[in-house]
């Protein structure tokens, strides 16, 4: 009891001192010094002369709006035509009160006045800002992009992600199409910055007002809209390289932005990339009916997320030849019909471990809706969509999607049908399939019941059956549960190379969800009662412990309370537990409740708390036989991919009458503060885990993060120092037998970034992380060191030079440390249309990477990759 009372101080204390970053209404008035008020006045709020956020007096001189803020003060100005500039500190706290403004005004004797008419830069309407883009413009501009990070309160990062008010965007329109979702770089980043004259902010944007979630809250979105004037048939890029050893490229991009029909293409061709998990990702996605997006994606040999299409990927690659052909097209026949053709033809071909894979795929999609309204609010939509994929080793797969969704005064409803028939596949290292049917129908009501109160059901039915088999590259164990951990560490001397193997896998699956969630406008609370059923096939070998739930119940509450957030729930399930043998399988019953709380401590502090847990009523001899075969699955289960690697373990601390409990807990804290304009800030949290099954497991884990950050005005130089500190822990005992797992993770990184002059600027970023794991009772398995050095140095607007130095140290004292330089040289010749790039890459051979794990099964994993020396060169030309 003591100790639980020295706890709970020590909590409360942890959440005085927490702070967090907060968000703040600034709202008031701007009159003049006679009183009267002033429609139009720019206010804007600044913190290190950075904006993050504004808005325009209202005809009855107000204003208001949000803005979010890691420190004490911001910076407000006013300014307005006439009147003398106004400038102020605010300081940021609860219950700050309206602000009153009164501007002076700054009169100027004038000899002459001459009177002309032209457009506002920037007018307010409703949830839109539209901004005239000729107000932003300079000359030099090249994409769209360079004109939409000078509006008031965008960032671009140096991905391309877009930011508005520290708010990311969703997706950006032309003219009120979405071409693009999420992937908006695209368009932004390819778009001739003068074809555009009117960019619009949309602060509440909804997609899909008929199908939409009823917690949804909008997007944010950019809409385009071309100048009338400027519009060409057809506007693009096209880019070659070149480069040594054998790695050349070329790309072609095509865009047609027409008011009744808007088609995109893009197309690529590459050899080269890097490793086996690299190379070639073309995606595009086009949204003709409102009540969904379709994505068709291109992936050659798996490429990295942050890939983009379009783009000359300028890496490394071993035999290997990559194409591939993207095209939408998006037509209207009527104001209220829409059709949509999309089709992609790519291939490669990849030589790893003396196997040779090849595949050439042609996927084709034709998409059509039509919707139809009245005066009376009632409003209707039909759409069908059918995606015909074909490999061209004579497999193929036909997906059909059809739906309906209507719109009355009180609610909206909507149903889809989605039925696939999948091919058989044969693919190294990737999911198999030898073809099944697949079908899923789901419906959605949502009702208003009154102005503040709406209700949502939802119901599903799934059906899947296939055949499968997992293509992997590893040893499986099967009596690692020996407690044996001499065998253990034999395991690890040896030095073992990864073959293919597979595990065949037939699933069938019917599934059946109903969700029931409410909302009050202010106070909102959202509950959710889900249903589901699951059926095994008999004869079927299957890795996973929990393979089908044969039916489970759910429910959760979640809410509001001052400035805390509270969510709580409870999960009754009883499912199928496979023996191992893929025949027989047993029943188990669970309980599963959960809670959370989330709160905010003064002005500059939150708090998390945390926890779940799970009931088994067994006994701890079936828990026990429990271990055994779930552990068998989950070995299998964990083998599915040559580079995933998961810690799994399984145990029991807690005990309550007949039932054992898988029980949790932890405590995230934030703080920040800023002194003398340093802004510091720190943050931690930490999990505790007990799990079910076995006596004696249990894992934790606990992060520490610090960094601090200052702007030098007088250098216009921003520095930065952070460091990060986390480790992991499982602990197993099982059969007199004890096994620790430890790892650790530290890096620390300082960075810089500073503008010289007018033309030059530099940026630093210097970053140092160490890896460690202790396994078998303290002893070093592994540590890994890794240095980084960054360096960017823009000359002028068309001009910059890139420089990232790397060197890893897979095993200290062991193998030789990896080298990796990449230099890159960019600039715009005297024409504005064409872009020259040089660069060069020195990634060195044989990368190894020998990885451990223990709890409920062990892995050892080497992993080879062969990266040829390379330098490139590239001319982009813009039409």
């Amino acid at each position: 009891m003591k100790f639980k009372a020295q706890c709970l101080i020590l909590l409360i204390y942890l959440v005085c001192l927490s702070g967090f970053s907060r968000a703040q209404n600034i709202q008031g008035e701007v009159t003049q010094e006679d009183g009267s008020l002033l429609t139009g006045v720019q206010v804007i709020a600044r913190v290190n002369e950075k904006v993050i956020g504004f808005s325009s007096t209202d005809i009855k001189g107000g204003f208001s709006f949000l803005v979010k803020s890691e420190t004490d003060t911001i910076t407000l100005e006013a300014r307005y035509l006439g009147f003398k500039p106004w400038r102020a500190t605010v300081f940021l706290k609860v219950g700050l009160k309206p602000l009153k403004i009164i501007l002076k005004e700054s009169a100027i004797g004038l000899k002459e006045i001459e009177v002309s008419a032209s457009l506002l830069p920037r007018v307010e309407k409703n949830d839109t800002i539209v901004h005239r883009t000729e107000s932003y413009r300079t000359g030099n501009e090249r994409k769209i992009e360079e004109i939409i990070e000078k509006l008031p309160g965008v960032e671009v990062d140096e991905n391309g992600a877009i930011k508005y008010n520290n708010i990311p965007l969703d997706r950006i329109l032309v003219e009120g199409e979405d071409l693009f979702d999420k992937n908006y770089t695209l368009l932004s980043q390819n778009v001739p910055a003068d074809l555009v004259d009117q960019i619009d902010i949309i602060t509440n944007h909804q997609p899909d007002k008929l199908t939409g979630d009823l917690n949804s809250t909008g997007e944010l979105a950019l809409d385009l809209h071309l100048d009338p004037e400027k519009r060409r048939p057809l506007f693009g890029e096209f880019g070659i390289q070149t480069g040594a050893p054998r790695s050349n490229a070329a790309n072609l991009n095509v865009f047609r932005l027409g008011k009744k029909l808007k088609t995109v293409f893009f197309s690529d061709y590459n050899n080269y990339g890097q490793t086996s998990d690299a190379g070639f990702r073309a995606l595009h996605q086009s949204n003709g009916a409102s009540d969904r997006s379709l994505t068709e994606s291109v992936n050659v040999l798996r490429s990295p997320a942050e890939s983009l299409p379009g783009l000359l990927l300028k890496r490394d690659f071993l035999n290997s030849q990559d194409y591939g052909a993207a095209q939408t097209i998006l037509f209207s026949l009527g104001e209220k019909t829409r059709n949509r053709i999309i089709y992609n033809v790519f291939g490669h071909s990849h030589e790893f471990d003396n196997q040779t894979l090849r595949e050439d795929v042609l996927p084709f999609s034709i998409d059509s809706f039509v919707e139809m309204s009245d005066r009376n609010y009632r409003y209707g939509k039909f759409w069908v969509q059918n995606d015909f994929e074909h490999y061209f080793d004579e497999r193929s797969r036909l997906d059909v999607r059809a739906g309906v969704a209507g719109q009355t005064k009180s609610g909206r409803w909507n149903s889809k049908l989605t039925e696939s028939n999948s091919p058989a596949t044969d693919s190294l290292s990737t999911l198999s399939s030898n073809g099944g049917l697949n079908y899923a129908f789901m419906s959605r009501y949502v009702r208003r019941l009154t102005p503040k109160t709406a209700v949502q059901v939802i119901a599903n039915y799934q059906n899947e059956e296939q055949s499968q088999s997992q293509t992997y590259f590893g040893e499986v164990y099967d009596d690692f549960l020996t407690g044996d951990g001499e065998k253990l560490q034999q395991l690890y001397n040896q030095d073992r190379s990864f073959f293919a193997s597979s595990v065949s896998l037939l699933r069938r699956i019917n599934e059946v969800k109903i969700d029931l969630n409410a909302g009050v406008e202010r106070q909102r609370v959202r509950s959710e009662t889900s249903l589901a059923y699951g059926e095994p096939v008999e004869g079927s070998l299957l890795v996973s412990p929990y393979v089908f739930n044969e039916l489970y119940v759910s429910s959760s509450l979640g809410g509001t309370a001052g400035k805390m957030k509270w969510n709580a729930t409870v999960k009754a399930s009883r499912f199928l537990l496979n023996d191992g043998s893929g025949v027989k399988f047993v029943v188990r019953n669970t309980i599963l409740p959960a809670f959370g709380v989330q709160g905010k401590i003064g002005r500059r502090g939150s708090v998390r708390i945390h926890g779940r847990s799970t009931l088994v009523p067994t006994t701890p001899e079936q828990l026990i036989k429990d271990a055994i075969l779930i552990s068998n699955s989950v070995l299998r289960q964990s083998l599915d991919s040559a580079y995933l690697i998961r810690n799994n373990s399984v145990g029991v601390t807690y005990r309550h009458s007949n039932n054992y409990t898988q029980f949790g807990y932890g405590v995230t804290v934030n703080y920040s503060e800023s002194l003398n304009g340093v802004r510091s800030s720190f943050s931690s949290d930490g999990f505790i885990q007990i799990e079910n099954l076995v006596a004696g497991a249990k894992s934790n884990s606990i992060r520490l993060s610090a960094n601090t950050h200052k702007y030098v005005e007088k250098w216009k130089a921003y520095f930065k120092l952070s460091y990060d500190w986390s480790r992991f822990q499982s602990i197993l005992e099982l059969n007199e037998a004890v096994f620790t797992s430890t790892s650790i993770l530290q890096k620390i990184s300082l960075g810089a970034n500073t503008i010289l002059t007018k033309w030059l600027r530099f940026s630093n970023k210097a970053e140092v992380s160490a890896f460690s794991n202790f396994v078998l009772d303290g002893k070093l398995v592994q540590h890994q060191l890794e240095t980084r050095q960054e360096v960017n140095v823009m000359a002028g607007e068309n001009s910059r030079f890139e420089l990232t130095y790397r060197t890893i140290f897979p095993q200290l004292g062991g193998e030789q440390p990896i080298n990796l330089l990449d230099v890159e040289v960019i600039w715009d010749i005297e024409r504005p249309d064409i872009t020259i790039s040089v660069g060069g890459r020195n990634l060195l051979n044989n990368a190894k990477v020998e990885t451990l794990s223990i709890g409920t099964f062990q892995r050892y994993q080497r992993e080879y990759r062969l990266r040829p020396r390379t330098v490139y060169a590239e001319v982009v030309k813009t039409f």
